[in-house]
């Protein structure tokens, strides 16, 4: 089993002899065994143990069975304690999650800490396979029926060759002892029930149901890194940069005639459902203003383009500007100064203002735009929905949300960002003007 256990790293690349290795180590006979071939191929490796203090005192006597076996290697052994339950209740996750986050979030820890360059797991291809058979139960995409990641990040598992009665023989020839764990043998959790219920079954219709599930993975991991090239080619070709959101060209986008398959994994990274996009690309034409949302971020139909940004709460609270202000902050940030306009030229940029300060009533109050607000445009001489000037000047219901008007007593005196009013425009009886300039950067 040594010899094989070697071919493996040197197969995969997993990690050499010059690197320092953490092992995660329960006390199972997986992990203890890891710790054995390791020790007898001479690589340079510590024990790090989590004790979730789930087991009462089989949980500690875990805890003491591995400081002794380090002590036995001559190696340097990690302990740390967690209160389990307590933490997935705070973060209302399950004990099998939190757990998991407890154990890789304290590895990380020891990475930085000591300078490991691999962290080691003890998955063997019983785990492989049965990760397989819980993706194809869960479903998903093609990365849920590729199993265990031989190598992920700094994450490496050099058993996946090797099926549990192999470890089991091998800790046996080696007389070598280990801790059992009542609750692996309970079908209450998914993993045990596919462990002790579905393998058997999928073993009596062929004997080496693991090695070819195994070799079925391996083919799958193979088109699958095939298939994460071309989505990030469409990534790279779809999206584009718009303001704060990135925009996909709808015309674009149906040249591509992608599936919901392909959507759903270029979309993956801002939590879009298979389904969702499902029915984005059924009705790409016909839903200009429609928005789609997940858990992370909003998707916009905007006429000729798709518009995505992550949620965000778009709050602002009400906003009073007086006469010695000098600098404030709207939806930008902005200067103000009380100016003559002898000489001073008529800014024409929408981003700023020039309103004439004798017809001003202070304070000016600036808030969020509201259904029904009205005011006259420069240049026009009846009312208009500010709705209207919005639809207009084509913003998008995501720029929408943060438009703001500027109140003059209860008139409107400018539509922040895109127009002042008429009744407030310097003109040839203005003296003075109050000044805002968009501070630009």
């Amino acid at each position: 089993m040594l010899e094989r256990f070697l071919q493996f790293i040197k197969k995969h690349a997993l990690f050499n002899v010059q690197d320092k290795l953490l092992v995660a180590t329960s006390g199972g006979v997986d992990s203890i065994v890891m710790c054995h071939l390791l020790k007898q191929a001479n690589f340079q490796f510590s024990i790090a143990h989590c004790n979730f203090q789930l087991r009462g005192e089989a949980s500690n006597k875990d805890e003491e069975f591995v400081k002794s076996y380090g002590e036995e290697l001559g190696v340097g052994v990690f302990t740390t304690r967690f209160e389990t339950e307590k933490y997935a209740k705070a973060n209302k996750a399950s004990t099998q999650m939190a757990a998991r986050d407890l154990r890789y979030s304290w590895f990380e820890e020891l990475k930085h800490k000591h300078d490991f360059t691999h962290l080691l797991t003890a998955h063997h291809l019983n785990d492989h396979v049965e990760t397989l058979l819980l993706g194809i139960a869960r479903g998903g995409g093609i990365k849920s029926i590729t199993g265990v990641p031989v190598k992920k990040g700094w994450v490496a598992r050099p058993l996946l060759a090797f099926t549990k009665n192999d470890v089991l023989t091998y800790a046996a020839k080696e007389q070598i002892d280990w801790r059992e764990d009542a609750s692996n043998v309970s079908i209450k959790y998914k993993r045990n029930f596919v462990r002790h219920e579905l393998v058997p079954k999928f073993e009596a219709l062929n004997p080496s149901f693991l090695e070819t599930a195994s070799k079925l993975m391996e083919r799958t991991n193979a088109v699958a890194k095939v298939y994460q090239k071309h989505i990030e080619n469409l990534r790279e070709n779809l999206f584009k940069t718009d303001g704060e959101a990135l925009s996909v060209s709808i015309e674009v986008l149906k040249a591509a005639e992608l599936s919901a398959t392909e959507m759903s994994d270029v979309f993956a990274e801002f939590g879009f459902t298979y389904d969702q996009c499902e029915d984005l690309l059924s009705n790409l034409d016909g839903l200009s203003g429609r928005i789609f949302k997940s858990a992370t971020h909003e998707l916009l139909i905007d006429r000729s383009e798709l518009l995505i940004k992550p949620k965000s709460a778009v709050a602002f609270e009400l906003v009073q500007i007086d006469t010695n202000e000098s600098e404030v902050y709207l939806n930008a940030n902005y200067e103000i100064t009380k100016e003559s306009i002898e000489s001073l030229p008529l800014d024409k940029n929408p981003d700023n203002a020039q309103l004439d300060f004798d017809k001003l009533s202070f304070p000016l109050k600036a808030r969020k735009w509201e259904e029904g607000d009205k005011f006259t445009p420069l240049g026009m001489k009846g009312q208009k929905l500010v709705s209207d000037l919005l639809i207009d000047e084509k913003v998008s219901v995501f720029d929408k949300a943060h438009v703001l008007v500027m109140l003059s007593g209860d008139e409107i005196a400018w539509v922040v960002g895109y127009r002042i009013s008429d009744k407030f425009k310097r003109n040839g009886a203005t003296e003075q003007v109050l000044y805002f300039r968009k501070v630009q950067g």
